[in-house]
């Protein structure tokens, strides 16, 4: 479906729930309205420490909401590499070291670059 940027609305999107080509004087983006399944326990990751620049600008304090459908913002090189431990804590499963079974602290897989992220269960 083409629709002009006049005839665009996010109540226009969500209704049809698919991908529009919407047009703006001679370019052309693609939107999706996403409605995300609320599946398990809320994930939660926040960079809590950054050695140098991160390639995608994350900062300290950052947040991202992650799920097995969710990576949002979040660096997809990063996503790739905690996608098993974002399931396992939104699906209610325990990772065998550390304290606190809702709680897992990673590193970023670029060297140059590293970020350490905190992931927490929030538990609904």
């Amino acid at each position: 479906m083409v629709l002009n940027n006049k005839d665009i609305n996010r109540e226009t999107l969500n209704k049809h729930g698919a991908v529009f080509e919407i047009r703006t004087g001679n370019k052309r983006r693609n939107e999706m309205a996403v409605a995300y399944p609320e599946i398990g326990n809320k994930v939660v990751a926040k960079d809590i420490e950054t050695a140098s620049d991160c390639t995608i600008g994350m900062k300290p304090g950052d947040e991202f909401e992650l799920s097995v459908h969710k990576c949002g913002q979040f660096c997809g090189l990063f996503y790739h590499n905690i996608l098993g431990w974002v399931k396992t804590l939104q699906f209610g499963g325990t990772f065998p070291a550390g304290d606190d079974p809702d709680v897992q602290v990673w590193d970023c897989p670029n060297p140059t670059n590293r970020v350490k992220v905190e992931l927490r269960r929030l538990k609904e």
